[in-house]
């Protein structure tokens, strides 16, 4: 990719109303079950007994139960992600910080409800997010493209860390005094918005000196690492 080059646009397909249904039908089924016991003990025909959709049509839509969480857990940070932050939303500091409180909502939601409660400390929830946040920050690039850095990369970058931060926020918050939504956001918003300077077109005269102080309190540094040390 060239120095000036941009981010291709991807245009949403239609959906056919009936698979909207089926795929809703089955979301819900889980997410019923998720309230009863945890998702490693769900089986396929437990989701298909509750949802009253058979089998082939099942397999015709998500290849297995994983795939299932997944949706329905995008799909939940896509309707939460909507209420805070329009479609055509560009960058610039107010928008990341309604990204910020988007994910912050997401993950208390998961917190909050009891049938979903079981799966906030599951790897998927960090799959299921990841690509909305990145193509959140692709399109911020894609209305204002900058020369001299390669775009792609800034927007994986800049989206790692804003899912990392919120992750490690989450997992802290459980495991230790809560530090509330706002004032994580208000913290991490400086260290954020000089990744973002590039894509803002302007230097910082000042390092985020309070995001220095929350980065090492939630266990982040440069980027964000897992349980197992892998970033």
């Amino acid at each position: 990719m060239s120095e000036n080059s941009e981010l291709p646009e991807v245009k949403p397909k239609k959906t056919d109303p009936r698979i909207v249904r089926t795929k809703q039908l089955l979301s819900q089924a889980l997410t019923g079950l998720l309230g009863e016991g945890c998702f490693e003990d769900i089986t396929i025909q437990d989701i298909l007994e509750r949802s009253t959709v058979n089998r082939a049509t099942f397999y015709a839509h998500f290849e297995d139960k994983d795939t299932l969480l997944h949706f329905t857990l995008s799909t939940l940070f896509e309707r939460i992600l909507h209420e805070r932050l329009a479609p055509n939303a560009v960058a610039g500091e107010r928008n990341l910080e309604l990204l910020l409180l988007a994910l912050c909502d997401f993950f208390g939601h998961l917190a909050r409800c009891t049938k979903l409660r079981t799966v906030q400390a599951n790897p998927r929830v960090e799959a299921a997010i990841k690509p909305i946040v990145h193509n959140v920050i692709a399109g911020w690039f894609r209305h204002h493209p900058q020369g001299g850095f390669d775009a792609a990369i800034e927007a994986s970058t800049l989206s790692w860390m804003i899912c990392g931060s919120a992750i490690q926020w989450h997992r802290w918050n459980r495991e230790h005094e809560p530090i509330p939504a706002n004032t994580f956001v208000r913290k991490m918003l400086p260290a954020l918005l000089l990744r973002m300077e590039p894509l803002l077109g302007r230097v910082s005269p000042r390092p985020p000196a309070q995001s220095d102080r929350i980065l090492p309190a939630l266990g982040l540094q440069y980027a964000y690492t897992d349980e197992s040390g892998m970033i």
